[in-house]
This record gives C-alpha cells, structure tokens and sequence, in this order.
C-alpha cells in the first residue's frame, strides 16, 4: 500500500481493520505519523461529543428544589429540577465541545486536514437518494432533488456542538465539500484559507455549513443553493 491509498483509507475509515493499512500504520515515517495525527483528531472528537456534565451537578440543582428538611418535593417540582438539569447540563457540555477546538475555523481547519482531501477522491458518482436521506434524517435535516443529484459524497460526522454531515457536492468547477452543522450558530458569515482551497462558512435556517473549495467564488455561487436546499426537517412538513 503506497502513501497515497493510505492516506485514502486513513481518512474514509480510520478504523480499518484491513491488513495492510494495519501493517502501514506502524511502518514508520510518513506513515505512522498521518495516523497518529488522525488517531488526536478522531480522540479530540469523542472526547468532545462524550464530556460529562460535572459531578454533583444533579444534587446541586435537586437542593434548590427541596425547600425544608423533610419537605415532600412535588410532581411539578421534580419535573422541574429535571428540566433544569437537562438545560444546564446541556449548556455545559456545549461550552466543553467549544473548548475542545477554540473555535468554529480551528475545527474546520482541522477537519479538511483529517480526511477532507481522502473523501473528495472518493466522489466519483451521485450517491442514492436512501443514503443521503439516511444520513440527514440522523442529523434533523433533508435534502431535495435540485440538490440531492449533486451529492457524490455524504457521511455523518461529529461536530462541536453535536452531530453533522460531511457531504461532497459536485459544481461545474469541481467537487466542493460541504460540512453541515445543524447545531453550530454563526453571527455572520465568514471566509478563511485553508492550505490550497477556500472555506466559506455560512448561516443556515438552524446552525451553519462550512463551504471548502477551489475559490471563494466558487463558493459564494453554490452558498444560495445549499441554504435553499438543504433543510430542517420539521420546515419541510409545514
């Protein structure tokens, strides 16, 4: 297995249990060093969609609950404090996930670099309205024909704030990738480099996408079909 189609299977499925990405992966040089970084990105990931809420965070909201020494808590009140603690531990672990990357441009950074390259080249052909269907669906989110045929690639995948998709879309200048995040919120949009291509990222009806390309034009024409398109689920029942 030459560099190359390491890098490939390292970014598709890093996880692979075929024989010779696992003998690759402790060959040395270049290539052990490509999985022990993508290895501290799949781990900052995890770690950032498992953080904990703090402990003792349940007893501490429950105390304000209870009124007495011996007080009966009622129904209300518990559902109450439930209430609370879903809120707050929520709340948490957003702040925890942020922390994980700093910022919305340090994750994206950070994620063209694990597979961004390794999936494009696997985005020969459109992908079947079930998978892309599949996918979104895990996410809140739908797609319709005008964009669907275009997606040659899609996966779920973590984000900062919770669960998003990587998908491939296929423009008359060429692929560009498009990482939809349904629970990121962004101000404004925002444009940034990343090593030879350029992201746009964008506001959507709920959270954003980062827009990774050849130029920023390229990317400012597709960013109106992508917003059109690409929805939250309960917008498109009503």
């Amino acid at each position: 297995m030459n560099f190359s189609e390491f890098k490939e299977l390292l970014g598709a499925d890093p996880y692979s249990q075929d024989p010779a990405f696992l003998r690759a992966r402790h060959q040395g040089g270049e290539f052990t060093e490509a999985a022990t970084e993508a290895d501290a990105f799949e781990q900052k990931l995890q770690q950032a969609l498992a953080a904990p809420a703090p402990e003792g965070l349940a007893e501490s909201i429950i105390g304000h609950v209870q009124q007495k020494p011996g007080h009966r808590i009622r129904t209300w009140q518990w559902a109450a404090a439930a209430g609370l603690f879903m809120a707050l531990g929520a709340a948490l672990v957003v702040n925890y996930q942020r922390y994980q990357f700093g910022s919305v441009e340090e994750y994206v950074l950070q994620h063209w670099q694990h597979d961004g390259v390794a999936i494009e080249l696997q985005a020969a052909a459109p992908v079947s309205s079930e998978r892309i269907r599949s996918v979104l669906t895990a996410v809140g989110a739908s797609a319709d024909e005008a964009i669907g045929g275009k997606i040659h690639y899609i996966k779920k995948c973590p984000t900062p704030d919770g669960k998003g998709a990587h998908m491939v879309v296929m423009t008359d200048s060429g692929p560009v990738t498009v990482i939809y995040m349904p629970k990121m919120d962004l101000d404004k949009a925002k444009h940034m480099s990343l090593e030879s291509k350029q992201a746009y990222l964008i506001v959507m009806d709920r959270g954003s996408a980062a827009l990774i390309g050849n130029s920023q034009a390229d990317l400012q024409a597709l960013e109106p079909m992508v917003r059109k398109h690409i929805k939250p689920v309960d917008e498109l029942k009503t």
